[in-house]
């Protein structure tokens, strides 16, 4: 599975990075290749099920859990 996931970073940067760099767009480069680097690591945590790969998800849950509550109970029928 790990091989599957490095397949498919290689194949996505394979298809935007050279476009950016024969454009010269640096800052788009910059940031597709941070988020590239970010995405990589948080799929191959996930796959490899380390504790941290989670994170992202309970952040998530965390952040908007209170307000999909309230939201919930704001539009229920009753």
């Amino acid at each position: 599975m790990i091989w599957l996931v490095v397949l498919v970073i290689i194949l996505m940067a394979a298809a935007e990075a050279p476009g950016l760099v024969k454009k010269k767009k640096w800052r788009e480069l910059a940031a597709f290749c941070l988020i590239m680097v970010v995405g990589t690591v948080l799929s191959l945590g996930s796959v490899l099920r380390l504790p941290w790969a989670g994170f992202p998800t309970a952040l998530t849950l965390a952040l908007y859990g209170p307000l999909a509550d309230w939201l919930q109970q704001a539009l229920a029928v009753k």
